[in-house]
């Protein structure tokens, strides 16, 4: 085990949970935040994967939950390809946020 494979497994996890790729998960991050947005909340969650606690309360939903443990459940394999000892990890957690009233859809790129 090195620890300097940590930052490279660490990254990828991170890269992995806020894309819109469903490889390991049903539900996406940006899902979370849209529905902050809806609901007139500012539009950012932070997600604790060893405490398994996301924030704000109004973020906790079924799909948010699903997203933490579908990542949970992920976690030992993603670390174990990278030879990091998952039980040294103390802490990870993830905050998204996004303005989603700057939000534009591109020329030409129509429902993107």
């Amino acid at each position: 085990m090195k620890f300097k494979n940590y930052k490279s497994a660490i990254h990828n996890f991170v890269d992995s949970f806020q894309s819109v790729d469903y490889s390991k998960s049903e539900k996406l991050a940006f899902n979370v935040l849209i529905h902050l947005h809806n609901h007139k909340i500012n539009s950012s969650a932070t997600f604790d994967f060893i405490n398994r606690i996301i924030e704000p309360a109004e973020a906790n939903t079924n799909e948010s939950k699903q997203l933490l443990n579908d990542y949970i459940d992920w976690l030992p394999e993603h670390f174990k390809n990278h030879n990091c000892d998952l039980n040294k990890l103390e802490k990870l957690t993830i905050t998204i946020s996004a303005d989603i009233d700057k939000a534009y859809e591109p020329t030409g790129m129509n429902y993107c």
